[in-house]
């Protein structure tokens, strides 16, 4: 099997995963904005957003780091694992006695007192998932992509199931939210340490130090990351005035987050293929690294992955209405997302067009992992960073949730043209450029066309028809051209053997 067959396998694989995650996620997000008001999910996902940054913080690149020295020492893979293991599991450590112990005061500083149990409930979140981060990078890196989605799947399965039991067989409380992810959580855990536990749990000096330094760089570049992720949800109550109007109705800050997290999940379709992708890509090209034809297997994944993201964006912007509104034709007693989201739909092409920006970063990124230029990436994310909050800050109080969606897309934009210009002079790949930006605008064009005809209040059979003809007409040109003219070449269609 040529080794781009099996990346493409592996993702397939490591993506059923997150594909049935985000499609059982759909089925929970019915649920809870049917059960709580925008305002009482936005809670929700603003303590949610708050603990990625805890874990970024807690596995502190060690993920990476492992996949780096393991690739470096192959015989000594399991003495990586262990020094990554043991450094996660120390930092965890401290973060529970501190933040566990003094959740009381953290709720209060997040403006939660009068709810700070949901604060310890994200603690005890944040420990599981972090302690479980290097376990299933071994499963990773071990090519162990059934047991790895076993176990997501073991987690979503779990979470769903906490939810339907506590929220309709109690009381819908957006406590339980937190306890079923708390609950999946541990769960997710147990599995991923079972048989898969380090054989010796003591500092190594002569490994730990190098692995804490590159990961370190990792980490605050993930960091960063994080925050261009998820900053919008923590900025848009605390920036947008209660009361405000918009689009015709006063909104508080919470219920702004609430909307936008809501409509989010539109756009992070695309992002479940990008995780997918990452879980296979980092150890696959690291191993790869060595081949003589490396680069080249690097500018096909490119090509293959953006032409993928960006037909997607065309279908998910062009029929996002569609999506949101369906009720099985009138057999089921609610739609995908409640009507009162559906506001946030105007976001939905940025917010797609911001996650084909991600996608591809993270395709480009592989060049300064494998070099070693881990500052570089250090770099782009601070400034990613950056261009979110400012223009979060400068717009969120007149543009609401519009001003989030445009920095989340000015961020990854720019982070993807300097990743590729950097790359250039450090780890020069031959990336089909030209021919992706012409797909790029057909891609764009289509799904905004298509989104204006909704905010024009044409919502019949007959303009769902019109938007079918002009997606399949850009699918079909996009189609002939790969056909009639390669971007990459005949030879580069073959699998690298």
């Amino acid at each position: 099997m040529g080794l781009l067959r099996k990346l493409a396998g592996q993702t397939a694989i490591y993506g059923l995963s997150s594909i049935a995650g985000r499609i059982i996620n759909w089925g929970l997000t019915p649920l809870h904005t049917a059960l709580f008001a925008a305002g009482e999910y936005g809670i929700y996902n603003d303590l949610i957003s708050l603990t990625f940054s805890a874990q970024v913080i807690l596995t502190f690149g060690m993920e990476t780091s492992f996949f780096h020295f393991s690739s470096k020492h192959q015989d000594q893979a399991q003495t990586a694992y262990n020094q990554a293991f043991f450094w996660v599991a120390l930092l965890t450590a401290a973060f529970v006695a501190l933040f566990g112990l003094g959740y009381r005061p953290l709720a209060g500083a997040l403006g939660y007192g009068d709810q700070p149990e949901l604060v310890l409930y994200c603690v005890g979140i944040v420990a599981f998932d972090a302690l479980a981060a290097l376990p299933m990078a071994r499963l990773r890196y071990r090519e162990l992509p059934m047991r790895f989605t076993t176990i997501n799947l073991t987690n979503i399965a779990f979470t769903v199931l906490l939810n339907l039991v506590l929220l309709l067989g109690f009381e819908a409380d957006i406590a339980y939210v937190f306890i079923a992810n708390l609950l999946a959580s541990g769960v997710r855990l147990a599995m991923a340490l079972y048989r898969n536990m380090p054989e010796r749990f003591k500092p190594d000096g002569a490994w730990l130090k190098p692995m804490r330094r590159y990961g370190f760089f990792i980490m605050l570049a993930g960091l960063a990351g994080a925050q261009n992720e998820v900053l919008d949800r923590n900025l848009l109550p605390r920036l947008w005035t209660d009361g405000q109007a918009w689009m015709g109705q006063a909104r508080t800050g919470l219920e702004m987050a609430g909307i936008y997290s809501a409509v989010y999940k539109l756009a992070v379709l695309i992002a479940l293929g990008t995780q997918a992708f990452r879980y296979a890509a980092e150890p696959f090209f690291f191993k790869d690294s060595q081949a003589q034809d490396s680069r080249q297997n690097l500018r096909r994944v490119f090509h293959w992955y953006m032409l993928a993201s960006l037909i997607m964006l065309l279908l998910i912007g062009s029929f996002a209405w569609e999506i949101v509104s369906f009720d099985a034709w009138g057999l089921l007693p609610f739609t995908l997302l409640n009507h009162n989201y559906w506001d946030g739909l105007v976001v939905v092409p940025i917010l797609l067009a911001a996650n084909v920006c991600m996608g591809g970063y993270i395709n480009l990124s592989m060049w300064y992992k494998l070099t070693g230029q881990l500052r570089m990436g250090l770099l782009i994310a601070v400034v990613g960073m950056s261009i979110t909050l400012l223009v979060n800050v400068l717009t969120i109080p007149w543009l609401g949730y519009v001003g989030s969606a445009l920095a989340t897309f000015l961020c990854y934009f720019v982070m993807l043209i300097l990743c590729w210009r950097l790359g250039q002079q450090y780890y020069p790949v031959n990336y089909t450029v030209r021919r992706l930006w012409r797909y790029a605008l057909l891609c764009v064009g289509g799904a905004w066309l298509n989104m204006l005809f909704y905010l024009a209040g044409y919502t019949g059979w007959e303009t769902t028809l019109l938007k079918i003809l002009i997606a399949g007409a850009i699918i079909a040109a996009i189609v002939w051209a790969e056909r009639r003219y390669p971007a990459l070449g005949r030879q580069d269609l073959k699998s690298n053997e």
